[in-house]
């Protein structure tokens, strides 16, 4: 990513030479402090055949421009400062260049790549890795799949009990304490089907079926899972979770 600054005299400068031509004092034509969501850096892979969001902040009533392979879009800060455009749907290809400038600032993001698909196999790929490490009694695997805040939620409805846990502190410690109890991996298997999912710009729901098998092969336990993702740091995570086992249900 390249970020270029353009000195503030030559703003001043410029302001002052055209000053006689009338403009609209309800625009930032000085400094903008244009900052891109983290979501966004050299190399990200964007979504094939949706709208493309792009955000972030600056200085209120200051006009950002977010340019992707030509295809451009301005917009005006609110007052509190946030920006977001949203670029027409685009075909598979790159690496492109993503350009947003306001003012003084230009950042350029390169290697830019369109493909099909790229949310919702980041989305399974996460939900899938947090069973497989927690299959594997693996507490830095399972971890790095959450969002490490209050905000965490798990719910899990077995046969014969319940529990849940709000809040990444006390998550972290009952994977702990699990873990500590029986260390060893599970023989476990899973097979996850007919996932529905719903993506925003930074959420997703998604609702799926789980079938688990024991090291025989044979199936022991069918649940629906309903998991709630949202990017952080630019990276797909898990914030909320529900587990109910419907085996004996059927």
């Amino acid at each position: 990513m390249k970020i270029f600054r353009i000195p503030v005299f030559l703003i001043f400068l410029v302001t002052l030479t055209f000053s006689c031509i009338p403009r609209s004092d309800s625009y930032n034509d000085g400094p903008s402090n244009l900052e891109v969501s983290s979501f966004f850096s050299d190399g990200i892979v964007l979504q094939q055949g949706t709208e493309i969001s792009v955000w972030g902040k600056a200085y209120r009533a200051t006009k950002v421009e977010v340019d992707l392979d030509g295809s451009s879009v301005s917009v005006v800060t609110n007052k509190m400062g946030d920006w977001k455009v949203k670029l027409p749907s685009q075909k598979a290809g790159g690496p492109f260049e993503l350009k947003v400038s306001a003012n003084d600032t230009v950042i350029v993001f390169n290697k830019v790549f369109i493909k099909p698909d790229v949310n919702r196999k980041s989305i399974i790929s996460v939900i899938e890795n947090q069973t497989k490490a927690h299959l594997a009694k693996d507490y830095k695997g399972e971890s790095n799949t959450f969002v490490q805040d209050e905000s965490t939620i798990i719910l899990i409805s077995r046969q014969n009990w319940y529990g849940y846990v709000v809040g990444w502190d006390k998550l972290s410690q009952s994977i702990k304490v699990n873990i500590t109890k029986d260390p060893e991996p599970s023989t476990e298997t899973f097979k996850n089907t007919d996932y529905k999912i719903k993506i925003y710009d930074r959420s997703a729901w998604v609702v799926y079926n789980e079938n688990s098998f024991n090291a025989k092969g044979n199936l022991i336990r069918k649940v629906i899972n309903v998991r709630f993702l949202e990017i952080n740091n630019g990276v797909w995570k898990i914030v909320y979770l529900s587990d109910v086992d419907i085996t004996s249900y059927e």
